[in-house]
């Protein structure tokens, strides 16, 4: 299974940073046993000042915050609240 989801955000400095990451989880049957493996790791950030939004991956280009969004479970009701919070 892979996922991308939006981790707690980080208030400093007048801004909120949101990183968003990918979540692996995979497991596997071999004779009697089990295994599994999680991993995750960054892929964005979104940057909320003020009214201002923007999104970055972890290369630094700017993102599509429409795409990230419809990829990202909650995170548009996420920065809704943290915009007017």
């Amino acid at each position: 299974m892979r996922d991308l989801r939006a981790a707690p955000p980080i208030a400093a400095s007048g801004l909120t940073i949101v990183p968003i990451e990918e979540v692996i989880l995979d497991g596997h049957v071999a004779g009697n046993g089990f295994s599994a493996y999680a991993h995750k790791e960054p892929v964005a950030v979104v940057i909320v000042s003020g009214l201002e939004i923007r999104a970055f991956s972890v290369s630094g280009a700017e993102v599509d915050q429409a795409r990230l969004a419809a990829a990202v479970p909650g995170l548009e009701q996420l920065l809704a609240t943290i915009r007017f919070t």
